[in-house]
């Protein structure tokens, strides 16, 4: 049995180291792109947001001012702070107020075919304690009316 060296395989005849992953900058730029699209994605939520809270404030407000058709007055107050920067819905809201009262209960003006306004009825505790101290077959009326219904 002869000893033969080993023999080494030299650089030349090995085969060429495997190329790095191409896979490591186009994951960076899949993932710079996945970024982009979340932060577009959240600045669309935002504002989503704000115009969510913006109809919220302008509904809450226009119940509170006695609005009669909340859709149509809200429909006209988001007309008017659509391109405003700082928008002040209370304001507009008045505004609205003043420019078109018939939108609102309560009106300021009388309309030509209102008659004019009545006291609601008092309830008939209060009727017949007044009726007591009046007398009277008018007070005695009322009364009855009001006990009867």
């Amino acid at each position: 049995m002869s000893t033969a060296p080993a023999t080494v395989p030299d650089a030349a005849s090995a085969p060429p180291p495997a190329p790095p992953a191409p896979a490591a900058p186009d994951t960076a730029d899949a993932l710079q792109l996945r970024v982009v699209e979340l932060e577009a994605h959240l600045a669309s939520a935002r504002e989503s947001l704000t115009q969510s809270e913006r109809r919220r404030e302008v509904d809450r407000l226009l119940v509170e001012s006695g609005a009669t058709d909340i859709e149509a007055t809200s429909a006209l107050v988001m007309e008017r702070i659509a391109n405003a920067a700082q928008p002040d819905v209370a304001d507009e809201v008045r505004a609205l107020r003043r420019r078109k009262p018939g939108l609102f209960r309560h009106a300021t003006h009388a309309s030509s075919m209102g008659g004019r306004e009545t006291e609601p009825p008092s309830p008939p505790a209060e009727s017949a304690a007044m009726d007591a101290q009046a007398g009277g077959r008018a007070a005695l009326l009322r009364y009855m009316r009001a006990r009867r219904s």
